[in-house]
């Protein structure tokens, strides 16, 4: 995912220079990934996500309020592997026992033809749509409580004051920074001065994303599908041979996912239907429900599954 969303300044999405307030960055290398509040349990696969999420329970927030701002606190401080520029999937399950998905899934712009398209693994061309600011503001206006300047605080914060980098972020960063040292953009900002990747325990910085974060504060979705940020986007995009446009940007809309069912050995499955993987995961435990797990040997249940 890092290199469908950081090798360039449109994909990377910090554009905009922001002043560093001078507070002491966010210590995280001794966090949990799960965080317990007074009001619930919030996990992450960065611990200041599952942190920025229970600070919302604490505020007297629901789960939506959790989740959204651990998605965008995962946006600052796991660029490798979540990001404003990718996708998300989003299943809530209402105080009535409803159950909703929201699709928040990368788009290709209207009229792509992957024929005639430059083929690429990488950089200007992969890239698509985002979906994850329409998909997470959406949640957030359905289902949410708080107001949105409190939900992304922990996340504008992360950006601007910094964190230290888990080793996981710095490995991952580090595989990619060949790649990396290509663009200007994610050179700019994903590479130190001297061109070499940055370690773990270093302070990471991204003021620039702080502002298009409060930027998205402000103004919703449409500073980034229309306004300022669409504009930024899509100028550098297209003028380094990708098929995102501002049209394809302003077109974009999260819409909502279909909800399936299932059931395996007695517990009822919820998930959502393609492009995630509920469906495909709820067919593969009914296949394995079949089976007595516990009578085969490695090699025999190698060969069932």
């Amino acid at each position: 995912m890092f290199r469908n969303r950081a090798l360039s300044r449109g994909l990377a999405l910090i554009l905009f220079l922001a002043a560093c307030q001078g507070q002491d960055p966010v210590e995280s290398v001794s966090l949990p990934q799960v965080d317990r509040s007074s009001q619930g349990v919030v996990s992450a696969a960065h611990p200041l996500a599952a942190l920025a999420g229970s600070e919302m329970l604490e505020l007297g927030g629901n789960a939506a309020d959790a989740a959204v701002a651990s998605a965008f606190a995962l946006a600052v401080v796991e660029p490798s592997m979540s990001g404003l520029g990718g996708r998300v999937q989003i299943l809530i399950r209402t105080p009535e026992g409803e159950h909703v998905g929201i699709d928040g899934t990368t788009q290709a712009p209207r009229g792509y033809d992957p024929d005639e398209a430059p083929q690429a693994s990488y950089g200007y061309p992969v890239i698509g749509v985002p979906g994850v600011p329409a998909g997470l503001l959406r949640a957030h206006a359905q289902f949410g409580t708080l107001p949105l300047t409190t939900v992304m605080e922990p996340a504008i914060r992360y950006a601007e004051n910094g964190f230290r980098l888990l080793p996981g972020e710095a490995a991952r960063q580090a595989a990619a920074a060949e790649q990396v040292a290509e663009f200007e953009g994610s050179r700019m900002y994903f590479l130190k001065p001297d061109g070499t990747p940055y370690r773990a325990g270093d302070l990471f910085r991204q003021p620039d994303l702080a502002a298009t974060l409060r930027m998205i504060r402000d103004e919703g979705a449409e500073a980034f599908y229309t306004g300022s940020i669409a504009q930024a986007m899509a100028a550098d995009i297209q003028a380094n041979g990708g098929a995102v446009t501002l049209e394809s940007l302003a077109q974009y809309v999260a819409e909502e996912s279909l909800v399936v069912k299932g059931a395996y050995r007695g517990h009822e499955l919820i998930g959502l239907w393609i492009p995630s993987f509920g469906a495909i995961t709820i067919e593969i435990l009914q296949i394995l429900e079949t089976l007595d797990a516990g009578a085969l040997d490695e090699a025999e249940w190698a060969l069932a599954v």
